[in-house]
């Protein structure tokens, strides 16, 4: 017997809710966000730019025009990041750390992924409604969008270094050998 097309709706709601709070519960939730200093450089930047959302969409505009760039870039990044895997990590000692360091490198490209689409679909409603409201929180979430590549470079700095450590220590090891 064929599955309802409301059961089956139901399973994707639900899944979805289920990989968010996943999601949601690694990258440490609304705490982490309010606590971020990318979100804190967007909301100031926000509010000196306030004559650009304030009278107009152009706000809406320039996200437009600069986010889905990004946003190829981020998939494109998420995606080599995803084919690294962890098996480069998986040589160091503790293997909970190994996991730890993938997974917040992974969800902190989540993150940004997100924050652009959100931005995206902000400023797509804002091309057609010039609330001031609207207009003061796609501009954050724009500026925040963009602070958040740096966020994620940060990230994939951190990885690197690890993974030089790694390859570091393998090259003593052979010449040690030798």
């Amino acid at each position: 017997m064929p599955k309802s097309p409301t059961i089956s709706m139901n399973k994707q709601y639900s899944d979805f809710g289920d990989i968010l709070f996943v999601y949601w519960k690694i990258y440490g939730g609304g705490y982490a966000i309010v606590r971020s200093p990318y979100f804190h450089i967007a909301l100031v930047a926000a509010a000196l730019s306030y004559p650009l959302w304030w009278n107009s969409s152009d706000w809406a505009t320039l996200i437009l025009g600069a986010i889905p760039n990004i946003l190829g870039f981020s998939i494109g990044a998420f995606a080599i990041i995803l084919s690294f895997g962890q098996s480069a990590l998986d040589r160091m000692k503790d293997p909970d750390e190994a996991r730890s360091r993938y997974l917040s490198v992974i969800t902190s490209f989540v993150h940004f992924i997100i924050a652009q689409s959100l931005s995206l679909i902000v400023a797509f409603i804002g091309k057609g409604w010039n609330f001031k409201v609207l207009g003061f929180v796609g501009t954050v979430l724009g500026i925040y969008a963009i602070a958040l590549a740096v966020a994620a470079a940060f990230r994939l700095f951190r990885l690197a270094r690890v993974y030089n450590q790694l390859r570091v220590q393998d090259t003593k090891a052979e010449t040690e050998a030798d």
